[in-house]
């Protein structure tokens, strides 16, 4: 397949809303008592897996960009400001204000380990933080606990650009394929040796997998790695069943299953990247890109950064505001996606006007073989 590099896919924004949405129901579900025990709250419990969606589709986009302006000049310059331009913002921003303003205001008492939980999320380190402590979420801020992920993605983008450049497309099949296997064998590893499921769950070198499936994909739509489309649609099919069926048997899907920990991340990854392989070799009038292209997962995609950033924020203010705690659950959401919203046109949209090239775009295949 020859892709045109000029072109954007709507329907990513959607699968981006899926993910986003999966998140906000599960931290909305950990709230309200009860939840988990009522049929929506079961079905939120999985949201976990919207983080994992991201991560497949962080490494589709980010490779994709790199192969695509690898031979420019300035390759290094270009992908590190557009990623400044577009992380940096709001994420410290909320760091700034959760960490160092709201104290001074508060004049809430200085901790022992203050100094060090702010040094982390400057520095882009809170997993490792929480790993170093026995994968102790105390050791988050529980307004920036959902930062772990992004910090995953930046950990990420600091080795990936630079492999992308030296190896070619086959040698890089060859990285992408090693690593999918090795995290998996790695958390097999952590697990047997008592390592504890939250440091397995937020620790960079255990997640490459999913970041690595889209990798794959990214290469597959260049033509760099010959897919055949059902095979890929099959394989997602059933890494979903296999998921599901676990599902029912335990009665919920939770990511500290050893199961779960060890094959099912992987199989998850899989599944989605056959989804993100399915929406971007399809046909533009076919129902899977008709769904994806909805407006409210497209509206919802476009915002998905500063919803991911400011949900959990905004729930813990409503949630000490307002007595009922379903009323502030709902209030909270709806809030998360007005500031979400203002923030996206107001901040994030002005900053991006200063992102350079067309590396920000995302890659349109030949559909010359897509599924209708």
């Amino acid at each position: 397949m020859v892709p045109s590099t000029g072109n954007r896919i709507p329907a990513l924004d959607g699968l981006r809303g899926l993910a986003i949405l999966g998140v906000i129901a599960l931290h909305v579900s950990r709230v309200l008592p009860g939840a988990g025990s009522s049929g929506w709250g079961q079905v939120a419990q999985v949201g976990w897996i919207g983080v994992d969606l991201f991560f497949v589709l962080s490494g589709f986009l980010i490779t994709g960009v790199l192969l695509d302006t690898r031979d420019r000049p300035g390759y290094y310059r270009r992908f590190y400001r557009n990623r400044v331009l577009r992380i940096f913002p709001l994420y410290y921003l909320m760091v700034a204000g959760v960490l160092f303003v709201a104290p001074s205001l508060l004049g809430t008492v200085h901790r022992p380990d203050e100094s060090a939980e702010r040094l982390s999320f400057l520095l882009y380190l809170p997993n490792w933080r929480m790993a170093l402590n026995g994968g102790d979420w105390t050791k988050l801020h529980p307004m920036l606990s959902p930062f772990w992920s992004l910090a995953v993605e930046e950990q990420f983008y600091l080795i990936w650009p630079i492999v992308v450049f030296f190896a070619r497309p086959r040698t890089l099949k060859v990285i992408c394929a090693t690593g999918i296997i090795g995290a998996c064998a790695a958390r097999v590893a952590a697990l047997s040796l008592g390592v504890a499921p939250e440091t397995v769950y937020v620790l960079t070198p255990f997640r490459f997998d999913a970041l690595l499936v889209g990798a794959v994909l990214a290469l597959a739509v260049r033509g760099h790695v010959r897919l055949e489309a059902r095979l890929v649609t099959w394989a997602a099919v059933y890494f979903a069943a296999l998921m599901c069926v676990r599902d029912l048997w335990m009665g919920e899907l939770v990511f500290e299953d050893p199961f779960v920990m060890t094959i099912g991340y992987s199989a998850v990854a899989i599944a989605f990247g056959g989804l993100l392989y399915r929406v971007v070799t399809a046909a533009p009038e076919s129902r899977v890109r008709r769904v994806c292209e909805n407006r409210v997962l497209r509206g919802c995609g476009t915002i998905s950064y500063g919803l991911y950033v400011f949900h959990v924020p905004v729930l813990s203010l409503t949630m000490r505001a307002i007595h009922s705690l379903e009323i502030a659950a709902a209030v909270g959401v709806a809030a998360s996606f007005v500031v979400a919203t203002l923030s996206w046109h107001l901040v994030e949209k002005q900053i991006l006007r200063y992102r350079t090239g067309a590396a920000v775009r995302e890659p349109i295949p030949s559909t010359s073989s897509a599924a209708a």
